[in-house]
């Protein structure tokens, strides 16, 4: 999940994963989460003591963990501020998209390429509604989905487009612009 500070994110994580396997060990649940076993335990304490689970010894030195009706809250608590945070960061990027077709526009460029995650590119081509750029086609090696849309997804740049490219990229857009300028004017990105 993102949009979540980092404490929120990891105790969301860690209630979704108590939720779907009461007895699973801190070590598993460290490689689950993709955090180290030290924090697991200091989440799991942080739980304990805000009501959130309950542990209960089980034969053979293990563990079972139980979601409390606080621990519900909590969780029900965590989605929220996630979706909420979400749509926030929905509606900025859409600006963020508007404005640049909007410049684009002012330069009379009429079509564009993007280049990125297929996710933020979405959010793009929505925000070319409300613009009179059309958008070409979405380059991405990364996934199997075919369009976005009606817009077409590619696996790289066409040598011969000359137009105007967009990256729509929030994971590394420094290294997706420098991989562009390699193949393009970085003018035209």
């Amino acid at each position: 999940m993102t949009n979540l500070d980092n404490r929120s994110e990891a105790a969301l994580n860690l209630i979704v994963a108590l939720e779907e396997d009461q007895q699973v060990s801190q070590t598993k649940l460290a490689k689950r989460l993709g955090i180290a076993v030290g924090l697991v335990n200091i989440l799991m304490k942080r739980a304990v003591k805000s009501g959130a689970i309950k542990i209960k010894q089980i034969p053979g030195r293990r563990y079972s963990y139980y979601l409390t009706p606080n621990g519900f809250a909590e969780k029900a608590k965590l989605v929220a501020r996630y979706l909420d945070n979400s749509l926030n960061l929905y509606r900025e990027l859409r600006v963020e998209y508007y404005d640049i077709f909007i410049n684009l526009e002012a330069k009379g460029i009429q079509e564009i390429v993007l280049v990125g995650d297929v996710d933020i590119a979405e959010v793009a081509i929505m925000a070319a509604f409300d613009s009179n750029i059309s958008i070409i086609s979405l380059v991405n090696d990364k996934t199997n989905k075919r369009r976005v849309g009606s817009t077409p997804i590619i696996n790289k740049l066409d040598n011969e487009y000359n137009g105007t490219v967009v990256i729509c990229d929030a994971r590394a857009p420094q290294a997706c612009f420098d991989y562009l300028a390699q193949q393009i004017s970085p003018e035209r990105i």
